[in-house]
């Protein structure tokens, strides 16, 4: 069972992609919970997703929310995930494009040094369309002609984090978050003859996802040019509804079960070569899940983990001039992903990044960008492999709320 279904996982997409059209998340989220979206927003994905320890005084989308307790202004920030991809598969190529719902988190400070948190976020997200074509010959039909099989995947695990920050002193800075887990994940083969003696034949999935989680983040200043990052998510025990449905509806079936995604802990240490140039490096990991509900990935799970590190020139005054003062940001990382295919081997991610920003005209806010080019897999280790593009763009704004004073006559 498991050989059928990885054959189809790995094999079949890139194979039908080139005429058919797929589109979507990385090819290598298909058939589990999807690719996972690291928490943060442009500056991060600038930085290779290194800077947990860097602190950023004017945010509110970071990667490390104890960083927002230094907030003093009603903030809002906002980051829109693009991603160009070309799969590719021996000689065939299929090239996809997607977008996520952006991410967005609202400060709001309640006490100097005391932050409440309140924001949306994409966890896992996968979605994929592409058909099968083949051919129909055997004892068991009295025709020999051609049939299609239209395979559909769209799932989405979203998380609504309610965190409080406190900066209990100038060097130290924590974070509280409470999750709201949900999410959906759907599945559904069409198998077309393309015989008018025989009827299209449908089979669909449909699970939904639903948990409560926690999770706890530390920014602190170990000296006046160092500083020391970390980031806890406990588990996440998902109760998931399953509904698979046939198009002999006597078959169909109902069911629920539990689906846990073990604890995620994440480490950073950032330095400062001079006043505006910075360097940090960061490690991640989260153990191997579970198979529950996904019985083609049995054996075929491990740790994801992700080591990076970043560069960053921090941006200067407006005195400057325009290049000088603008803020630089590259960096690399590698990431493991939790399948391992075809056969227990790896799937890994390296990816190249860089990004600037701007400050918004007339106000407190900013406006960051960054690239990310890079391969998810290996023709030679996974059969497979994915030349991924992603843009990230992000948007910080600030408004002071103060106590209207009465006018007096």
């Amino acid at each position: 069972m498991t050989g059928k279904w990885l054959h189809k996982i790995i094999l079949i997409p890139f194979i039908i992609a080139v005429s058919s059209g797929a589109r979507g998340q990385s090819v290598f989220s298909l058939n589990y919970i999807g690719e996972h979206s690291f928490r943060g927003g442009a500056r991060d994905a600038g930085l290779a997703y290194s800077s947990l320890a860097l602190p950023d005084s004017a945010a509110a989308l970071t990667m490390n929310p104890a960083s927002t307790a230094s907030l003093s202004r009603v903030t809002l920030g906002l980051n829109q995930r693009i991603m160009f991809s070309t799969a590719v598969y021996g000689e065939n190529e299929a090239s996809r494009n997607n977008y996520q719902l952006p991410a967005v988190v609202v400060a709001f400070p309640v006490h100097e040094g005391l932050v409440f948190n309140l924001g949306y976020r994409t966890r896992f997200a996968g979605k994929v369309d592409f058909s099968i074509p083949g051919e129909v010959d055997g004892p068991g039909y009295g025709w020999t002609g051609s049939a299609v099989e239209e395979y559909s995947h769209n799932g989405s695990l979203y998380s609504v984090p309610l965190g409080m920050a406190w900066k209990i002193n100038k060097w130290i800075s924590v974070e509280a978050e409470l999750h709201l887990e949900r999410g959906s994940i759907r599945d559904k083969i069409t198998e077309n003859l393309q015989n008018s003696e025989y009827s299209v034949a449908n089979s669909e999935i449909e699970r939904s996802y639903s948990a409560t989680s926690y999770g706890f983040s530390l920014l602190a200043r170990l000296h006046s040019r160092l500083r020391l990052g970390a980031t806890y998510d406990g588990e996440i025990n998902y109760s998931v509804n399953e509904k698979i449905s046939y198009s002999l509806s006597e078959l169909n079936r109902r069911g629920s079960y539990d689906f846990n995604l073990p604890p995620m802990y994440g480490v950073s240490l950032a330095g400062g070569i001079s006043a505006r140039w910075w360097i940090s490096t960061a490690f991640w990991l989260r153990e191997a899940p579970e198979a529950a509900g996904f019985e083609q990935f049995e054996d075929a799970l491990g740790d994801e983990k992700m080591i990076s590190v970043g560069l960053e020139r921090v941006a200067g005054t407006v005195s400057q001039p325009f290049f000088t003062r603008i803020p630089i940001r590259i960096g690399y990382y590698q990431e493991y992903w939790h399948t391992e295919i075809p056969a227990g081997e790896p799937v890994i991610s390296r990816f190249f990044t860089f990004g600037s920003g701007i400050e918004l005209p007339g106000g407190p806010g900013s406006v960051d960008f960054s690239f990310e080019f890079g391969r998810i897999g290996s023709s030679g280790a996974n059969g497979i492999e994915e030349n991924v593009m992603r843009i990230n763009i992000s948007i910080n704004v600030s408004e002071a709320w103060k106590r209207r004073e009465g006018r007096r006559y």
